[in-house]
């Protein structure tokens, strides 16, 4: 993992553990996050996850499906686990 993918995981732990709480391994949308009430924090953007390789697409087209990234999941996995 890198550690920009690391960072960002780490700082946005809360988030993205709620996004994996609601849809688990399953694909989402970014409608489908606004409809559970799931927003993207302060000033960040689809862009800014994915660039960081958080968010990974699962799936090309109208909408665009998305997956937290593999490595994301892992790691959150580890630290949720610690606590």
């Amino acid at each position: 993992m890198s550690n920009g993918t690391l960072q960002t995981c780490r700082l946005y732990e809360d988030y993205l553990a709620a996004i994996l709480e609601t849809f688990g391994q399953n694909p989402f949308t970014i409608q489908g996050l606004r409809e559970k009430g799931i927003i993207f924090p302060a000033k960040k953007t689809l862009h800014f996850f994915r660039i960081r390789k958080v968010f990974v697409r699962y799936e090309r087209g109208r909408p665009s499906t998305w997956v937290v990234s593999p490595a994301c999941r892992e790691y959150l996995a580890k630290r949720r686990g610690a606590v």
